[in-house]
């Protein structure tokens, strides 16, 4: 029950665990972000591809084909935008941990210990 103690009576701990569940998230996210860039990537390739063939071909199905790529890219583009946003608020939320974190650590040295000095 030591660890339960420890736990709950010192802030910083909880402050330790929050970061680690944080670094966590961010890693996740940051592999989603990657993934979703190489799929905006190649969708952009298929895109062009269509509108060529939509040009050269004048058809109405070169035309659906390319709306539908085009399409697909704009989705795989918001996916990545929002990606992007999730991992700024996460690392905002990071740095205001941090903050907190050092902060205790801080006023922790500045209180002399109980019957003890430090040189």
């Amino acid at each position: 029950m030591v660890g339960a103690q420890t736990s709950g009576g010192d802030p910083s701990v909880r402050i330790r665990e929050q970061l680690d569940e944080l670094a966590a998230k961010l890693a996740r996210a940051q592999q989603e972000l990657a993934v979703a860039r190489e799929q905006v990537a190649f969708q952009s390739g298929v895109a062009d591809d269509a509108q060529v063939r939509m040009v050269v071909s004048g058809t109405p199905l070169a035309d659906r084909e390319f709306r539908e790529a085009r399409d697909d890219l704009e989705r795989l583009k918001r996916h990545e935008e929002k990606t992007g946003g999730t991992i700024a608020e996460l690392s905002e939320e990071r740095d205001r941990l941090l903050e907190r974190l050092f902060e205790d650590i801080d006023s922790a040295e500045a209180r002399p210990a109980k019957g003890s000095r430090r040189s």
